[in-house]
C-alpha cells in the first residue's frame, strides 16, 4: 500500500479483493486522513471503464488525543465505490486524485485479476482485517486517552458492547418451514435482517433468483420493522426483508439461493463521535429435497394442484332464451397453488357452444389461493341441454394421496328467441284465400260511354275527376315514401359511422375483445333496422331469409364471412383469436365492417322487390 503525504495529509486506495470472476462485485476505497480542520474535495476517479460502477458511499472518522493539555483532532474520510468486473483479464485501477488545500495528491494504483476460473466467492478477509484494524486502532487510542478516567470495566448486567467491527454487527438469516417436499408442494421461505448495531440504511443488491420454483410474494418489506429476539443468549433486533411461497417445479434438488444486501452501520465511539461503515452481507443458500409425485393409481387425470382444495360452481340462470349466453363460474380455492389448475375439457350438446373462458386468480399472504373460471355458453336452439359435472384431481402431501373434487351438473332450459317464432304458411290456392282475393278486387273502369248507363253525364265527369284525384294522391304517397326511405338510409349511415368511430376508439385502447363484440352487435342492429324488426332477437340466417333476392345475392355472402371473423374476435378463446388481436389486422376488419354495412343500407326489405319475392 502506498501513501501520498503532504502537510500531514495522507491519501491511500485499496480494494477488499483483487481476484474475482466476471460479474463479481468488489469495493474500491479511497481514504483521506488530515490533521485539524484541513479541507479536501471529493476524489477524482481514475479510468474505470473496465468495470461497472454499481453504487458509492462515504464514511468519516474523528480521532482526538491530549497533547500538552490540548485536544488535537485527526479527521479521516473514506470514499467507497462498489464495482463489478465486466470481462476476463488483468486490469490496473490508476491513481485517484484528491485536492487538499489547493494541492493535488495522488493515491496508489491497484492491480485487479479477473478470471472465469477464479474460485467463486473469493474471500474478502483482507478488507475485513483492514477495517477491523482501523477500528481497533481507534478503540485502543481512546482507551489510552481516558484510561485514567475509566479504571473499571462493564459489570455483569450492563448493556453489551457493540461489536468493534461492523462486519460482525449484523447478518442476513433465511428460514424455511420445510426442506423436504413433493413436487409442487408449498415451501415458505423468509429472509431477515438480524442486528446488534444501528442500521442507518439498507440497499438490496440481489434478491434470490429462485430458479426451479414457482414464486408467489407473501411480503416484500418496504420499511424495516424491528422486533427484539434473543439468539444464543445474546439480544438482537430482527426485521423481515422478504417472504415468498415457493413451489418446486420438478423433482430433484432445488436451491434457494442467497439474498444479498449492503447496510450502513453506525456505531458510537467512547468519546461520543459517531462512526459508520458500509458492509455487504448475504444469506446462506438452502437446498430443498424435492420428491417426485407418486403414481396416480385409478385416476386418469391430474389437475396439477398440490395441497388441500375445494371446488364449487354456479350458473347465473337455468332458464334462458336461445342465443342468450349462460355464465358458468367454477372456483378452486385452498392451501397451495391454485394458479396452476386448468379447467377440464367440457363436452356440450350440439345445441350449445362455448364462446369464451376467462379466469381470475390470487394468492393470499396466509398461503391460500384461488382461481375462478368464467365460461360463456350460448345455446343455439330451443330445448334443453346439460352442463356436465367437472372433476378435478389433486394431490394432498399430508396424506400422500390423490383425491377428487367435482362440480354439480346443471340442466339449462332454453326457450325460443324473441321474435323468432315460426308462422304457419297458408296455401295460396285454398278457397279461403281466393275468396279474400275476390273481396279485394275493384270494379273495372268504364272506358266507353253507354247511353243506357244509369250515370248522367255530370255524374260521369265527377267520377273521372275523383279517379284522377285518387291517382294523384297515390303518386304523391309513393313519392313521399321514397323520400322517407332515402332519409332513413342516410340516418342509418350516420349511425353506422358514429358507432364505427366508437369502435375505433376501443381499437386504439387495445380493447380487441370489445371491438369484436361491439362490431357484431352493430351488424345485427343494422340488419334488424333494414328488415324493420326493431328490437326483436333473430338469428343471422333468419334475418337473411326475409331479405330480397338482390340482397341475398350481393350482400349475404360478404356478411356471413364478416360475421364469422367478428364472432371469433368477440367470443372465441384467446388462443384461437390469433392474429386478429393485432392492431393492423383488427383495423382492417373494422374498415371492412364499415364498408359492408354502408353498402347494406341501400337495401329495403319492405321494398316492392321483396314483396314480389314473397309472393
Amino acid at each position: 500500500m502506498i501513501w501520498a503525504v503532504a502537510d500531514e495529509v495522507t491519501v491511500t486506495a485499496n480494494v477488499d479483493r483483487n481476484e474475482m470472476r466476471p460479474g463479481d462485485t468488489f469495493t474500491y476505497s479511497i481514504s483521506v486522513t488530515a490533521q485539524g480542520a484541513t479541507s479536501f474535495d471529493k476524489p477524482q476517479l481514475p479510468d474505470l471503464s473496465a468495470f461497472d460502477v454499481l453504487s458509492s458511499w462515504s464514511g468519516s472518522e474523528m480521532r482526538g488525543t491530549f497533547v500538552n493539555g490540548q485536544v488535537q483532532t485527526q479527521r479521516s474520510q473514506t470514499f467507497n465505490y462498489m464495482l463489478s468486473a465486466k470481462n476476463d483479464g488483468q486490469f490496473t485501477i490508476g491513481a485517484a486524485e484528491v485536492v487538499v488545500n489547493g494541492q493535488r495528491l495522488r493515491s496508489n494504483p491497484i492491480e485487479i485479476n479477473v478470471s472465469s476460473s477464479a474460485p467463486q466467492g473469493a474471500p474478502r478477509a483482507e478488507r475485513r482485517q483492514k477495517q477491523q484494524d482501523l477500528f481497533d486502532q481507534i478503540d485502543q487510542a481512546e482507551d489510552d486517552l481516558f484510561s485514567q478516567l475509566l479504571n473499571r470495566r462493564l459489570r455483569p448486567g450492563q448493556r453489551a458492547m457493540e461489536p468493534s467491527s461492523p462486519d460482525e454487527a449484523f447478518f442476513i438469516h433465511v428460514e424455511t418451514d420445510k426442506t423436504k417436499v413433493y413436487q409442487g408442494e408449498q415451501v415458505i421461505a423468509s429472509w431477515y435482517l438480524v442486528t446488534r448495531a444501528q442500521i442507518a440504511d439498507i440497499d438490496t443488491l440481489k434478491y434470490p433468483s429462485l430458479s426451479g420454483f414457482w414464486k408467489e410474494d407473501i411480503e416484500v418489506a418496504t420499511r424495516l420493522n424491528f422486533q427484539p429476539v434473543v439468539i444464543n443468549g445474546v439480544p438482537y433486533q430482527k426485521a423481515l426483508l422478504a417472504s415468498y411461497a415457493l413451489f418446486p417445479i420438478k423433482a430433484g434438488t432445488a436451491l434457494i439461493d442467497s439474498y444479498k444486501a449492503k447496510c450502513r452501520v453506525i456505531s458510537q465511539s467512547l468519546i461520543g463521535f459517531p462512526r459508520d461503515a458500509q458492509v455487504v452481507k448475504e444469506s446462506e443458500a438452502i437446498k430443498i429435497d424435492v420428491l417426485e409425485l407418486p403414481p396416480r393409481g385409478s385416476f386418469s387425470t391430474f389437475s396439477g394442484g398440490v395441497g388441500e382444495f375445494t371446488v364449487s360452481a354456479n350458473v347465473d340462470s337455468t332458464t334462458v332464451k336461445a342465443n342468450v349466453p349462460v355464465t358458468l363460474k367454477v372456483r378452486i380455492e385452498g392451501r397451495g397453488n391454485a394458479k396452476v389448475v386448468d379447467l377440464p375439457k367440457m363436452t356440450l350438446a350440439d345445441s350449445a357452444q362455448i364462446y369464451d373462458t376467462k379466469n381470475e386468480m390470487k394468492f393470499y399472504p396466509n398461503g391460500r389461493s384461488y382461481k375462478e373460471f368464467e365460461t360463456l355458453i350460448v345455446p343455439k336452439a330451443a330445448g334443453e341441454f346439460k352442463i356436465p359435472s367437472l372433476g378435478f384431481v389433486f394431490f394432498n402431501p399430508s396424506t400422500k394421496s390423490y383425491y377428487e373434487q367435482s362440480t354439480q351438473e346443471f340442466t339449462i332450459k332454453v326457450d325460443p328467441a324473441d321474435g323468432s317464432q315460426v308462422i304457419a304458411s297458408t296455401n295460396l290456392e285454398s278457397p279461403d284465400v281466393k275468396n279474400v282475393e275476390k273481396k279485394l278486387l275493384l270494379p273495372g273502369i268504364l272506358l266507353t260511354s253507354d247511353s243506357s248507363s244509369t250515370f248522367t253525364a255530370a255524374q260521369q265527369i265527377g267520377a273521372w275527376g275523383l279517379l284522377f284525384a285518387l291517382t294523384g294522391l297515390g303518386l304523391g304517397g309513393y313519392a313521399y315514401r321514397q323520400v322517407g326511405r332515402r332519409e332513413k338510409r342516410e340516418d342509418l349511415k350516420r349511425q353506422v359511422r358514429r358507432r364505427i368511430s366508437e369502435i375505433e376508439t376501443q381499437l386504439n385502447h387495445g380493447e380487441w375483445r370489445k371491438v369484436g363484440v361491439e362490431s357484431t352487435n352493430l351488424v345485427y342492429s343494422v340488419l334488424a333496422e333494414i328488415a324493420g324488426l326493431g328490437g326483436a332477437s333473430f338469428e343471422f340466417d333468419k334475418i337473411v331469409e326475409k331479405a330480397p333476392p338482390s340482397f341475398k345475392r350481393n350482400m349475404a355472402p360478404q356478411l356471413k364471412i364478416l360475421m364469422s371473423k367478428l364472432e371469433v374476435v368477440g367470443f372465441a378463446p384467446e388462443d384461437i383469436v390469433g392474429k386478429w388481436k393485432e392492431k393492423k389486422e383488427l383495423s382492417a376488419l373494422v374498415s371492412e365492417t364499415e364498408k359492408i354495412l354502408i353498402a347494406a343500407t341501400k337495401y329495403d326489405f319492405n321494398s316492392q322487390e321483396n314483396e314480389k319475392a314473397r309472393l
